[in-house]
């Protein structure tokens, strides 16, 4: 089975100087993208990770660390209050144990919260 984590490096092998992800900050080429996320992905295997950078290319290296590393990756979406925000890191203080896999969780994500309070959505791969 092909897992989502290693798409980086097929990509990176392939086309290792072709642009990845260009952000206003910087451009990351699959080669950079690969080795930055290869890099912060030591320490996240089996932990739910809170993604909150504000700039896109950090939250691409991070999300992709998380992929490799078999963490399971908590966006947090920098345009909710403090309040809503601190609900979500919450979700990311637990630790999963599981072996990467079909059923293993990929991405930890929140409903909108229309009708009630945000509920925890788990993402397997």
């Amino acid at each position: 089975m092909l897992v989502v984590a290693y798409w980086i490096h097929a990509a990176a092998s392939r086309r290792p100087n072709r642009i990845a992800i260009e952000g206003p900050g910087r451009s990351l080429t699959y080669a950079e993208l690969c080795a930055a996320a290869v890099s912060r992905s030591r320490g996240l295997h089996g932990r739910r990770v809170a993604l909150a950078s504000p700039a896109v290319e950090d939250f691409t290296i991070d999300l992709h660390a998380c992929l490799l590393a078999g963490a399971a990756a908590v966006p947090i979406d920098l345009r909710l209050s403090a309040a809503e925000q601190a609900q979500r890191r919450a979700a990311a203080d637990l630790t999963v144990d599981v072996p990467p896999g079909a059923d293993a969780p990929v991405a930890v994500m929140h409903t909108s919260g229309t009708t009630a309070a945000p509920k925890v959505v788990v993402l397997t791969h």
